[in-house]
């Protein structure tokens, strides 16, 4: 029984102290560390994004480096033919970079005449690491990018021109911009159609001049007229290279005839400005017309004034098509490939005069010209003649001789005194030639007397001198009035020149001839300069159709469209 106890009482001894031996191993033993380690230096290279390494231009490439490293990085290119392919710059970075990831730029400039198909472009790092990335070189060929003229659109599929019956007419032609992007010119261009339906197409040039750096050229492919209808369109390549084969562009362009099909029309509106109304072709005058044309049709538009306006030409939005006469009240105008608004404007001729308005039946021009001839049916415009003052009768003697009459008294000077009213202050035209602007006298300025003036009853406020007279003469600023009459005004030397609508006028300062809407005319004083100031003889306003005169209390009153 002690023996059974004492082997007992030793086993259990033995794992006690197993288990004591086991636990101090799980609570006194340290975890075992990895030894340190350096973060490995990396150097990648990314390839140009969305472009394609052309010879002759200008590249960037991008490199990061992750890890950290010391000493210089190092770009170069390898797998190249010609010393002119080179890194042209390195964004600086310091020596030394910390951990983490260091973005840098480099360029590159492919020479012109470089041979070799792809360069190897390698970033080092001092301990020898390196990173690098191969790329292609394409054909050498320039940045020349084609264009549509009207949409602005880059040409580079198939560009389709509006489908046509059988018989048709001319087709708009498509208007190619030729755009050099490049850094060297392209030297002289060629043009051409290939494919089996080049036939069926025109184009404007075969040959262009070189394009310079940022320029660009331009010329047309069209349809030719009258193709027969067929189920397949027809289609072509346009080609544009050059003879040192660094241009080498084309697109497509594909143009149906079909007897099945509808012809694309765009509509044309016509409508009426205050003071008239408009018509196409054989219709009654409304306030608008609207109609659908096919792109190149001609389509007469008329335009009629009411009592009291006159017409004052047409506009278009936006600005598409063609007139034949913009400033015609019965043309014809050339469609477009697009919906266009024709304005027909008028001028208000109505000014208010109790005893003559104007009525522009009476003429266009030079009104108060002795040789200006009426209409057929219209009385000539005339003003009264001034009614003046009889002289008082001395009285008669009574008786005794009548003694001799008293000799005339030598009559003294007469100062000089406005016009009377209701009266044109004009000088005729000079029925006489000038052979020179010599021999006509130019007054002084210091002769000009001011008067107040105003346009169809505004009065005006000039900014540096008012009109004025010299001698019998009314002489105005005639910028400041143009401008008031919303004319455009361009300077020329002494020779300035007003512009609205269909009206032109050109006066030189010291000449008596002047110019309205090329029509050559005379003034019967030439134009003076005062203080920068073009003062011109207000019968200049004749040549536009407008009239002038001094009122009772002596404000120059002009009357003309504005």
């Amino acid at each position: 029984m002690l023996q059974m106890t004492s082997k007992r009482g030793r086993l259990l001894a033995f794992w006690m102290a197993a288990l004591v031996l086991l636990s101090s191993v799980f609570v006194f033993a340290e975890p075992a560390q990895a030894a340190p380690t350096e973060p490995e230096t990396r150097v990648t290279v990314f390839p140009p994004e969305g472009v394609n390494v052309r010879r002759g231009r200008n590249f960037s490439f991008r490199a990061e480096v992750s890890g950290t490293f010391t000493g210089s990085l190092q770009w170069s290119v390898e797998g190249m033919n010609s010393t002119g392919t080179h890194i042209t710059h390195l964004e600086t970075i310091p020596a030394t970079t910390p951990g983490g990831i260091t973005v840098l730029w480099g360029s590159l400039r492919v020479a012109s005449n470089e041979t070799a198909h792809s360069v190897t472009v390698r970033l080092t790092a001092a301990d020898g690491v390196t990173g690098h990335v191969t790329v292609p070189i394409t054909a050498a060929l320039r940045d020349v990018i084609l264009y549509s003229d009207t949409t602005n659109q880059q040409l580079d599929g198939v560009f389709v021109f509006p489908a046509r019956r059988p018989g048709y007419g001319a087709v708009t032609p498509l208007i190619v911009r030729a755009h050099n992007y490049d850094n060297v010119s392209t030297g002289r261009l060629s043009v051409q159609l290939t494919g089996p339906d080049a036939a069926a197409f025109r184009l404007s040039r075969t040959a262009m001049q070189s394009i310079s750096v940022d320029d660009y050229d331009t010329f047309t492919v069209a349809p030719i007229e009258g193709l027969a209808s067929r189920s397949t369109p027809y289609r072509a390549t346009v080609r544009m290279f050059n003879d040192q084969g660094d241009v080498d562009e084309r697109f497509e362009v594909s143009f149906r005839v079909d007897a099945n099909i509808a012809v694309e029309t765009f509509t044309l509106t016509v409508v009426s400005g205050s003071g008239g109304r408009v018509a196409i072709g054989d219709s009654n005058y409304a306030n608008s017309w609207s109609g659908n044309f096919a792109p190149g049709s001609v389509v007469r538009i008329h335009a009629r004034a009411n009592t009291g306006f006159a017409f004052d030409g047409w506009s278009v939005s936006p600005r598409a098509g063609n007139f034949a006469n913009q400033g015609r009240d019965s043309t014809t105008f050339t469609m477009p490939n697009r919906n266009v608004t024709i304005t027909a404007h008028f001028l208000d001729w109505r000014f208010g005069w109790s005893d003559s308005p104007w009525d522009p039946r009476w003429g266009d021009w030079d009104r108060w010209d002795p040789r200006w001839t009426p209409i057929t049916g219209w009385p000539p415009v005339s003003f009264p003649a001034p009614t003046l003052p009889t002289a008082p009768m001395p009285p008669r003697p009574t008786g005794g001789p009548v003694p001799p009459p008293a000799p005339a008294p030598t009559p003294a000077p007469v100062a000089h005194t406005p016009a009377p009213p209701n009266l044109p202050v004009h000088v005729p035209v000079p029925t006489t030639p000038v052979d020179s602007v010599a021999s006509v006298p130019t007054p002084p300025a210091s002769a000009l007397r001011p008067v107040e003036a105003a346009v169809n009853g505004q009065r005006l406020h000039f900014a540096e001198h008012s009109a004025g007279l010299i001698g019998n003469t009314v002489f105005v600023p005639i910028v400041d009035l143009f401008q008031h009459m919303h004319y455009a005004v361009e300077w020329d030397g002494n020779t300035v020149t007003f512009q609205r609508y269909a009206i032109s006028l050109s006066v030189t300062a010291g000449s008596i001839n002047f110019t309205t809407n090329g029509v050559n005319r005379r003034l019967s004083s030439p134009p003076i300069m005062l203080d920068g100031q073009m003062m011109v003889p207000a019968e200049v306003i004749e040549s536009i159709g407008g009239i002038f005169h001094l009122d009772a209390n002596g404000v120059l009153q002009i009357f003309v469209r504005v």
